[in-house]
């Protein structure tokens, strides 16, 4: 009987031992389970980052270039009428005045040098170009006065020289079209496009204004003598028309001045100005 008690019992402790071991198998097998679904199923925050990020991150970057504001320190676009706002105010005065009694052909010449005075801005050197070509030209002989227009971003100025004697007298002009922004001598290509007017339409209308004048003043016609026809043909030419230069009078109008424009009477040369 004892023999059978203790196979019995040791069965028994086979047993138990068998049935804790299979439990501890099955709660580490389920302590696995879960661990491994926690660290491999994933959050809310990784699955709409990670997946997401990449290529709307490139989208968000476009959309800061697109939507990204001017650059506040490139060079604003100037206008005429917000430049002519913040223009120094102009003065046009005489630098120099100047009265002559008789000449030996009895005639008294009178000289007005003009003076150009720009707010904040330097015109030293057009003035003293503007008195050296004055003084040089004018005299005793000579009369030499001017007249202006002060636009939005220019200053206009006509200089006239009369030759007082009863030699062939002749009429001379100068232009000089100053830019209010610098105080320098605009050129003509510049004048034009400040005023609006292509090179080839101002070319027409100085074509046109001097065809008027020579029909007008010189007697031009199909039945004018034949150097008048010929003096015609010669200022209406591209080699005259070229020399025009643009200004305006002081009466606001677009004009042209030429120099040595082809006359039938006189020395043969003088200049010519005239509104186009």
């Amino acid at each position: 009987m004892s023999k059978r008690i203790v196979a019995a019992f040791l069965i028994t402790c086979t047993m138990l031992s068998f049935a804790a071991c299979n439990a501890k198998s099955q709660t580490d097998d389920s302590t696995s389970t879960a661990l491994t679904e926690t660290s491999e199923k994933p959050s809310s925050f990784d699955v709409t980052f990670p997946e997401e990020t990449a290529a709307p991150s490139e989208a968000s970057s476009e959309e800061k270039e697109t939507n990204e504001p001017a650059d506040t320190t490139s060079e604003p676009v100037t206008t005429a009428a917000t430049t002519a706002k913040s223009l120094g105010k102009v003065k046009v005065s005489d630098a120099y005045k100047k009265a002559y009694g008789k000449n030996q052909w009895g005639y008294k010449a009178t000289v007005k040098i003009p003076k150009i005075t720009i707010d904040g801005v330097s015109t030293k050197a057009i003035n003293k170009e503007i008195l050296d070509y004055c003084k040089k030209n004018s005299g005793n002989e000579c009369s030499c006065g001017y007249s202006y227009y002060i636009g939005k971003t220019y200053v206009s100025i006509l200089i006239v020289l009369q030759e007082e004697h009863d030699m062939s007298p002749a009429t001379m002009y100068n232009v000089y079209n100053i830019s209010r922004s610098s105080g320098k001598k605009l050129s003509k290509k510049s004048m034009l496009k400040t005023l609006g007017i292509s090179a080839k339409k101002f070319k027409s209308r100085v074509k046109k204004a001097v065809t008027k004048y020579y029909k007008k003043d010189i007697g031009y016609s199909s039945k004018a003598p034949s150097y008048i026809k010929r003096d015609y043909k010669k200022a209406v030419s591209s080699k005259y028309l070229n020399k025009a230069i643009p200004y305006v009078n002081s009466k606001g109008k677009v004009s042209y001045m030429i120099k040595l424009l082809p006359i039938p009477a006189g020395a043969g040369a003088y200049d010519h100005c005239g509104t186009c």
